[in-house]
């Protein structure tokens, strides 16, 4: 029996119909025609319209270079057994991300489908009620950039100020080289502990509670070893000592604090 394989080339605008093509196979007049697909075209209205159950085999995925981020919320599967591959095939960068929703499907233990870059692949298998990630698109990313940390008091930063602060980070797959510097001008007028902002969220299974953070300090007050405590879930850390958390009394107008970590990060 002739197998049929169904590509979705899906053209993410929200204000552009999202076009869906099937393939053509030997016999149809395209450029593909030693392939064996037959040739469709279907027209959706908005990028949420894949079609309930999705007869795909494949998606590619073409960004709308507005740089702002995208969403495609994925449908059920067709039949048990189902593999799904999504494919970044064009128009996706750190500035034009898409992210796969779930909210209109149902999936068991999902990790974040988010994709950065061209060439970047997730697949998945439908059960038949669910689907299930096979492998995720930041299995094999590897991007170096640089951010500004922050420095807050329990998550306030009233009146901060600051002199010098700067990071950068490596990221290869699901794990992050974090570096960063602090040297604050004025604490500001808030209270509270300690938490300098990271650029990624520590994955929640793998922490749970002290991820090794190699510190140093300057005009920060402590008893004891000062070091971070870096919780599940979290896209900052706090800074401790031996009587536990530090707060905005253990810092001065000038303190610098200097910092590197290495975690499993949420892509």
């Amino acid at each position: 029996m002739k197998k049929i394989l169904f590509i979705l080339f899906t053209t993410l605008f929200l204000s552009t119909p999202v076009h869906a093509v099937q393939k053509g196979g030997a016999g149809h007049d395209n450029p593909e025609a030693s392939l064996p697909f037959d040739t469709y075209d279907v027209n959706f209205t908005t990028e949420g319209d894949l079609p309930s159950p999705i007869p795909a085999t494949m998606l590619l995925l073409a960004g709308d270079n507005d740089s702002d981020n995208d969403t495609l919320d994925l449908q059920d599967g067709d039949v048990a057994g189902q593999v799904l591959y999504i494919v970044a095939s064009s128009g996706v960068d750190f500035n034009d991300t898409i992210t796969i929703s779930m909210s209109d499907t149902t999936c068991t233990n999902c990790v974040p489908i988010n994709f950065y870059n061209v060439g970047e692949m997730s697949s998945l298998i439908w059960s038949g009620s669910s689907w299930r990630v096979l492998t995720s698109p930041g299995a094999g990313r590897l991007d170096y950039n640089t951010w500004t940390p922050g420095l807050s008091f329990a998550g306030d930063t009233t009146g901060i100020a600051y002199s010098d602060r700067n990071g950068s980070y490596i990221r290869i797959g699901t794990f992050a080289l974090i570096i960063g510097y602090i040297q604050l001008s004025n604490k500001g007028s808030d209270n509270g502990n300690v938490r300098v902002s990271l650029p990624f969220t520590a994955y929640t299974n793998d922490v749970s509670g002290n991820v090794p953070v190699l510190i140093t300090t300057v005009n920060l007050s402590g008893t004891g070893a000062i070091r971070a405590s870096l919780n599940a879930g979290n896209s900052y850390f706090s800074i401790i000592d031996d009587d536990g958390n530090m707060d905005d009394a253990d810092c001065a107008n000038n303190t610098q604090i200097r910092f590197s970590l290495i975690c499993k990060i949420v892509e």
